[in-house]
């Protein structure tokens, strides 16, 4: 009996086998090769695809300020790391049409395999291989035109026609599906908004609203329901329609979202509130809640942020501020929340025409908002211009001041500086009070109800007798205040600090030692900017000393008139800057610009009378200046040269140098300088003649080129080579005389820049305890000139030690005659050789390229000793 049993499975199996072909249409093929299909290979595939949406899904970060997806399709990025599933699908859809197609007398047999053709491009949709997925997708169209995968590709076709920007393609798609009568019901929801997706990728917003609302009557997926409710509420924000914004925002939050979903459609129902129809105090009422919600603490800033746009469209310009400087306070992790606020205040001061606030504002919007952000590089052009702009206000308010000062008597002075300190100890009394209270707001907001906090504290009036470094709420706010403050900070020592290189535990010139461990001293020193001396050090009392603070005061004027005329483009401050430079200083020597400026701005402002009488200045007192050229041009600039055109001048001239043919060589070099001299070529053209001048032999007029170069273009390495050449000639007959024994290499030039130098053998004295004391000796004595320390190689034996920013030469002399006075360093440079002077910055390269130490130290005689000056 089993032998019979046996033999009847095998047959039968037989049987199956033999009637399992793909070359027959037959029933029990057709279901063999069917079921294969769907439920082993396609639906592996499937669940690889659905594996990889799921991972992109949740990978993808939505932005709630901006426009939500229809569709959440990732990132670049995060496709990257789903590409294994993609790619699984692809070789599942591949392998069930290799194996398990049925192509007989020219017509597919089994009904899955275009499931299979619809795997494969959705699966190359996702991974971005949109030609590819196209493909595969027409193709599935064309060989089974009546399938339902065959409608279900015509949407993602048209989708991936969207991904491609071939928008006319897919509204012609999207067009023909929507005629469609015999469109599925299950496929309308993702028709309707892939047609929404396409309207929204042409900015069409009023289209994208009514194809979502019909998507919407379809979809039955609530997390595609609430993110296509909360689109649609964004679209009618778009649109100008708040009220109706705001009622669909408040549907999004009565479906019961997710937190995120929830959190923001509460925000936007109240920034789009129509004041007209709707009570903005039950809009700042569900803020308020909302500030109190502990899940919230994070978000605080956001929070305020909503309330001031709710004032602002109250036109409350007071509240606005009040409520973007609790979202700045109460900021915690979101940097780019706190740059939008900030952003939002400067643009206020900014437009009130309060540009030294306004910096402020933008300076710390430049730290906090993104690179990305689309405002970035405007907030950062108008930093600078700021930055600028401020600095000079300052230097005039300083300089005016000193000057003022140095007109007054020894004890005058002494009372304006008494009071002036007054004012500073106050201030930072004010400050530190400021400060105080912010603290104590930003616990008291973490004491409220059912919280741990100082309300919460013995004697305090709280019942719950929590010591306060117990609460780990309290801890969590005082984590969140201090990166407020300072930011992320290192743990380390002196945190504080920006120079980590001072230490400032270190003895101060004239303190006690015994205190040197940072332990507090009985008479503790009073800080700099609270000492007499900071402030009588920087009174210019030589005439040289207050004609170099006349000089920043017009340089600073010149400066701001500039960049309230191109850059911040406040006409009225351009003139009421000029005029004031010209009130003030009336031989201003660089007038013609100035007036240049009035004419500009005034025409700006259409004044037309006064912009005429500056024309008619430049025109009768400078008509050859480069102004008049832009003013009988229309303001255009003289066309620049050809520079191939100048190359192959210099390039013939050099050639007739290289050929000996010196006379004709100078006169093409000195006819090339005379074209192009603000071109790269022009020091070239200019060393080029004076070279061809010495080798015929006229030495004087070889020294006058070779000084012309070095004057014309000190940072070109022509100047240089220059410079080298001339320290190879014999003293002139002037140099013997005295006149100028520096060979034309140092410059009279005192109201300039300067530094303080030090130089000392490598091995004889500790570089970085020099630059530690020079350091402490600039922040107690010079706090306010900006004084930069920094230490070079002089040679391969000695180091040289540089203290730049130091305004003029009566300054730098100031400054070394006080370090010499409170022999700051004589610890470090004890039984050391070393040498110790003042020089410009513009010879201070000279020098330290010729490494000329005895040459300047002439010069420096002469110029700067008492003996010499």
């Amino acid at each position: 009996m089993k032998n019979v049993l046996r033999t009847s499975l095998a047959f039968g199996l037989l049987l199956l086998l033999t009637n399992c072909s793909r070359e027959k249409d037959l029933f029990t093929a057709r279901l063999y090769h069917e079921m294969l299909t769907q439920y082993n290979i396609v639906f592996n595939g499937e669940q690889a695809l659905l594996k990889a949406c799921k991972s992109l899904k949740s990978s993808t970060e939505l932005k709630f300020d901006s426009l939500l997806p229809v569709f959440i399709n990732g990132s670049a990025k995060s496709v990257s790391s789903v590409r294994p599933d993609l790619e699984k699908a692809v070789s599942k859809g591949n392998k069930a049409i290799l194996r398990h197609s049925m192509v007989i007398q020219g017509q597919q047999k089994n009904d899955v395999i275009d499931d299979s053709y619809l795997l494969i491009g959705k699966a190359r949709y996702f991974n971005r291989e949109y030609l590819q997925a196209l493909e595969t997708l027409n193709y599935l169209i064309q060989e089974f035109p009546r399938s339902e995968a065959a409608m279900e590709a015509r949407i993602w076709a048209g989708r991936t026609e969207t991904a491609l920007g071939n928008y006319l393609n897919a509204k012609d798609r999207f067009e023909a599906i929507y005629r469609d009568r015999d469109l599925p019901n299950k496929l309308r929801d993702d028709a309707y908004a892939a047609y929404a997706e396409l309207a929204l990728a042409q900015h069409e917003h009023q289209d994208a609203f009514q194809l979502l609302q019909q998507a919407l009557e379809e979809a039955k997926d609530k997390e595609v329901k609430v993110r296509w409710h909360y689109l649609s509420a964004q679209l009618l924000a778009k649109m100008g329609n708040d009220y109706e914004a705001s009622r669909r925002f408040a549907k999004v939050v009565k479906m019961g979202p997710p937190y995120e979903y929830l959190f923001n459609a509460k925000l936007s129902q109240a920034r789009n509130i129509d004041v007209g129809l709707q009570s903005p105090q039950e809009a700042y009422e569900a803020l308020r809640k909302m500030l109190e919600d502990g899940k919230n603490r994070d978000h605080r800033d956001i929070i305020y942020y909503t309330m001031a746009e709710v004032a602002d469209k109250l036109d409350d310009e007071e509240q606005v501020v009040h409520f973007l400087n609790r979202s700045v306070r109460t900021s915690t992790s979101n940097a780019r929340q706190k740059g939008l606020s900030y952003l939002w205040l400067a643009q206020i001061n900014f437009q009130e025409k309060q540009y030294e606030r306004a910096q402020a504002y933008y300076d710390s919007t430049y730290q906090n908002l993104p690179r990305s952000h689309p405002s970035y590089e405007r907030v950062e052009a108008l930093k600078e211009s700021l930055d600028k702009l401020v600095a000079n206000l300052k230097t005039i308010a300083l300089q005016d001041s000193l000057l003022a000062l140095s007109k007054m008597g020894k004890e005058q002075r002494k009372e304006i500086v008494e009071g002036i300190i007054r004012q500073k100890k106050a201030e930072a009394e004010a400050q530190k009070r400021a400060e105080q209270e912010d603290q104590m707001d930003q616990l008291a907001f973490q004491s409220g109800p059912g919280r741990d906090g100082p309300g919460n504290l013995p004697g305090m009036g709280g019942g719950a007798q929590k010591f306060y470094f117990y609460s780990p709420q309290l801890r969590s706010a005082g984590v969140s205040q201090f990166v407020e403050r300072w930011g992320n900070r290192k743990l380390e020592d002196h945190w504080r600090r920006k120079d980590k290189s001072i230490n400032p535990n270190a003895p101060q010139p004239g303190a006690d030692p015994a205190q040197a461990d940072g332990g507090e001293a009985e008479g503790e020193e009073t800080p700099p900017e609270f000492q007499m001396d900071t402030y009588l050090a920087q009174v210019p009392m030589t005439d040289s000393a207050k004609a170099a603070s006349h000089q920043e005061i017009r340089d600073a004027f010149l400066e701001n008139g500039l960049l309230y005329q191109e850059e911040i483009q406040d006409y009225l401050a351009t003139i009421k800057t000029y005029e004031e430079l010209l009130e003030r200083y009336p031989d201003y020597e660089d007038k013609v610009k100035v007036w240049y400026g009035l004419y500009v701005s005034h025409k700006a402002n259409d004044n037309e009378q006064a912009a005429e009488r500056y024309k008619n200045l430049i025109l009768q007192n400078h008509p050859d200046s480069k102004y008049a050229y832009l003013i009988k041009n229309d303001g255009k600039s003289p066309e620049p040269p050809d520079l191939k055109k100048v190359r192959l001048a210099y390039e013939k001239a050099y050639e007739a140098y290289a050929n000996k043919r010196y006379s004709s060589a100078r006169q093409q070099a000195k006819n090339g300088f005379e074209q192009y001299p603000q071109t790269k070529y022009g020091p070239m053209f200019l060393l080029l003649q004076a070279l061809a001048e010495g080798y015929r032999g006229d030495e004087k007029a070889y020294r006058e080129l070779l000084n012309k170069v070095v004057k014309r273009f000190p940072d070109s390495e022509q100047a240089a080579k220059a410079d080298e050449l001339l320290s190879q000639l014999p003293a002139s007959e002037e140099q013997q005389g005295n006149q100028v024994k520096e060979q034309g290499k140092y410059k009279q030039d005192f109201s300039s820049m300067h530094r303080y130098v030090v130089l000392f053998p490598q091995k004889r004295a500790d570089a970085n305890k020099i630059s530690i004391a020079l350091a402490n000796f600039n922040q107690r004595y010079f706090p306010n000139d900006q004084l930069r320390v920094k230490t070079i190689m002089m040679g391969t034996d000695k180091s040289l030690i540089s203290v730049s920013g130091l305004a003029n030469r009566d300054r730098a002399k100031r400054y070394l005659s006080t370090l010499v006075n409170e022999k700051a360093l004589e610890k470090e440079l004890i039984s050391v050789n070393f040498q110790q002077f003042v020089i410009s910055n513009v010879n201070f390269s000279n020098f330290y390229r010729s490494q000329d130490v005895s040459g300047y130290k002439k010069f420096y005689q002469k110029y700067y000793t008492s003996e010499g000056k």
